[in-house]
């Protein structure tokens, strides 16, 4: 699935923009990216994204237990490793002990790593179940992912703010749990072609952006339209991916390079950007005028991606670091 590919490429340009703003374009003043407007744009939805598609991707067949304990060693590999070599590197390079990045709520800028992994552990975990009740049915599987997601809420309400709860993440986790499950539903239900090529989604996509343009003005406020906002954005992305996936030209084929080395850009990105001197964009940068910002951003976030994946290239012809650091 091409669209897939392209669409991570996207996703992980969105994440490097976001960072480039908070840490460049916003200095040391981080507080303002909350208030500029491409940061605001994509931190509604430049996540939710990637949790979605890594959501599609992930498979829907039952599990028994060596199964299950064999996918999660491999999802450990393939990102708590990295999560806690490169994170902790970054972690110590700026100062501070390990154990900031393990309790830390942002994992030093990695926490979607550890995320990422304890959602595939707990879709695991799903599947397991469903292969001990013998059910696969979408009802059952509803039912279970609601349950699920009530557990997590509670388990945040008591222990959210607590050291237990910042060392697993229990708010990015709960956050980021209907993306996910509602993309492994699309994928069982046999329904992302349809879904990515129906005009009535297109349309009600279209719509629910329309109507956030309307509320800001207003200054009305509706509770879980937020949600459905990330949602009407991700689904925008992917359709418009979907769309044009039997195109090739320079545009597609670099997305989708990107996107099949995305992990690889996000490993990198942050560190890259932690300890490269690119704070001086900021002057360059006009509170006045968006085109000039977009202009500048692109400068470094350009750099920024070539360099991790420069990096990621770096590593894949040592082949021993590759295998320690990425399991592959």
């Amino acid at each position: 699935m091409a669209f897939i590919d392209n669409s991570k490429g996207i996703a992980i340009i969105f994440v490097v923009i976001g960072h480039v703003v908070y840490h460049c374009i916003c200095g040391k003043n981080n507080s303002m990216a909350y208030t500029h407007p491409i940061f605001i744009l994509l931190q509604s939805f430049h996540m939710p994204l990637f949790i979605f598609l890594s959501g599609i991707l992930v498979s829907n067949q039952s599990q028994n237990f060596k199964e299950v304990m064999s996918f999660s060693y491999k999802k450990f590999r393939q990102l708590l490793v990295p999560f806690l070599i490169i994170g902790g590197a970054l972690t110590i390079a700026n100062g501070k002990g390990i154990e900031t990045l393990l309790t830390s709520s942002m994992k030093s800028g990695y926490w979607f790593l550890l995320t990422l992994f304890e959602l595939f552990i707990l879709h695991s975990l799903k599947l397991l179940v469903q292969h001990e009740k013998k059910g696969n049915k979408l009802t059952f599987d509803v039912l279970l992912t609601i349950f699920t997601y009530l557990c997590l809420y509670s388990i945040n309400e008591l222990w959210g703010n607590t050291a237990i709860g910042g060392i697993v993440g229990i708010g990015h986790l709960c956050t980021y749990y209907p993306y996910f499950a509602v993309a492994t539903i699309v994928k069982k239900c046999d329904y992302t072609d349809k879904l990515f090529e129906s005009e009535l989604f297109l349309t009600a996509a279209l719509i629910v952006v329309f109507c956030k343009m309307i509320l800001v003005r207003t200054g009305l406020n509706i509770a879980g339209y937020g949600f459905l906002l990330s949602l009407s954005y991700l689904y925008l992305c992917i359709a418009i991916m979907y769309r044009l996936e039997d195109t090739h030209n320079v545009v597609t084929n670099t997305l989708g390079y990107l996107g099949r080395n995305s992990l690889y850009i996000y490993v990198f990105h942050y560190f890259l950007i932690i300890n490269t001197p690119l704070w001086f964009v900021q002057s360059f940068t006009n509170d006045n005028s968006l085109v000039l910002d977009i202009i500048i951003i692109t400068i470094p976030t350009a750099l920024i991606i070539l360099l991790s994946l420069l990096f990621g290239n770096l590593i894949k012809e040592c082949h021993t670091l590759h295998k320690i650091i990425f399991g592959r």
